[in-house]
């Protein structure tokens, strides 16, 4: 009989220690869900933002999330795919902003950004932070379109880089980082 008790605490010993272990995986799971921000939730893609006198925030997106159109992908972004988001900066003081982006992991060396309604394209996130800075008043809303694509095919050398990094890359996550400080 005592055999059996020990036997019966050492089974429930081990199976909360396995429950223990489950929850814990999903509260990390979820911790991570609410960190990468999930443009999903969002209606048409628009991260945004409150900006007050001397503010500093920060929001993080992984660039899957923002494809237009359909496409499966092993939830990767892969060439000749193709998205966009906005962001979107409400004033509640006068104040002049810049937004800034950080890369968190490596960007394929073949996607390229551009402004909506420009021309020019940028090779990285940190070159359009020039272009993307002003200022703005009380209550007014200030929006950025910002399109990327992953040309498909372009030249052969490309189309290596292209295997490379679509064989490497699993995800490209960044920070969208908006400063503000009073006028």
């Amino acid at each position: 009989m005592k055999k059996k008790i020990k036997l019966l605490i050492v089974f429930i010993f081990f199976l909360v220690l396995i429950i223990c272990s489950l929850v814990k995986i999903k509260k990390t799971n979820n911790l991570e869900n609410r960190l990468i921000f999930n443009l999903y939730e969002n209606s048409n893609n628009t991260v945004k933002f409150n900006v007050r006198n001397n503010s500093n925030q920060t929001k993080s997106i992984d660039l899957y999330n923002t494809i237009v159109g359909e496409a499966n992908f092993n939830k990767k972004v892969a060439p000749g795919i193709k998205g966009e988001f906005e962001i979107e900066i409400l004033s509640t003081s006068d104040v002049k902003y810049k937004i800034l982006f950080k890369s968190k992991t490596q960007k394929p060396k073949n996607l390229i950004f551009k402004i909506k309604n420009s021309i020019k394209k940028y090779n990285s996130l940190e070159e359009i932070e020039k272009a993307l800075k002003g200022t703005t008043k009380r209550g007014k809303r200030t929006k950025y379109k910002i399109e990327w694509s992953w040309e498909y095919e372009t030249t052969s050398t490309n189309n290596l880089q292209d295997t490379l990094d679509g064989e490497n890359i699993d995800k490209y996550i960044f920070d969208i980082i908006v400063l503000s400080s009073q006028i």
